[in-house]
């Protein structure tokens, strides 16, 4: 009889902590989620579209060139890029980064040097892919649409196999300095010809 109190408060103590894992789930199915469905709508005229979180990333296949939309919540920065050597690091990617200012799109075509660092490709003897480059920045949103080939030819850049998986990195910052580091990353593993993809890591 001495052990009873002993045990309901065991049953008790289970109880509480059966009910506060409970909670835990119910507030973990209300986190955002990493990917999203994009509507026709959405996709406008890109045949794929990839939604991850609030940024998005979109693309059409023309001949060598790929034609690429991004689009993210900020009146900074925005980035993508193309087969780093490790899907972790930036050392081996092409990147395209911009931003508008002054209702002009900027896009510039840079290269990843280091793990964490990149520098634009003409400073480094290499030479500027990026072409049709616009966009906007309305209501703290940016959109920038541009053409890059698949294969460049310039040691600066990786080719891409549209029929194989590509990682792609997408990123934007807070401002239009793009020395300062990322406020969002994603990195993500594509077929780019099938839109067939797979969100690695998201932060």
């Amino acid at each position: 009889m001495k052990k009873r109190p002993h045990a309901i408060h065991l049953t008790l103590a289970a109880l509480l902590l059966v009910a506060l894992c409970w909670g835990c789930g119910q507030e973990a199915a209300q986190e955002p989620a990493a990917e999203a469905a994009l509507s026709q709508e959405e996709l406008g005229k890109y045949s794929h579209g990839i939604a991850a979180r609030e940024m998005r990333f979109f693309w059409t296949l023309q001949g060598d060139n790929i034609d690429v939309k991004i689009s993210a919540p900020t009146n900074g920065w925005m980035g993508i890029g193309f087969n780093p050597d490790v899907a972790e690091n930036m050392k081996g990617a092409n990147f395209l980064i911009g931003f508008v200012k002054g209702g002009e799109a900027q896009v510039v075509d840079h290269y990843g040097t280091e793990l964490k660092k990149h520098k634009e490709d003409e400073k480094i003897e290499g030479k500027s892919d990026v072409s049709n480059v616009s966009g906007s920045e309305q209501d703290g949103q940016t959109v920038l649409e541009f053409t890059v080939p698949l294969d460049s030819g310039d040691a600066k850049d990786k080719p891409v196999d549209a029929q194989g998986d590509t990682v792609v990195l997408l990123a934007y910052g807070r401002s239009d300095s793009i020395v300062l580091k990322h406020r969002f990353r994603a990195i993500l593993k594509v077929n780019l010809s099938t839109g067939e993809h797979t969100v690695l890591k998201i932060k």
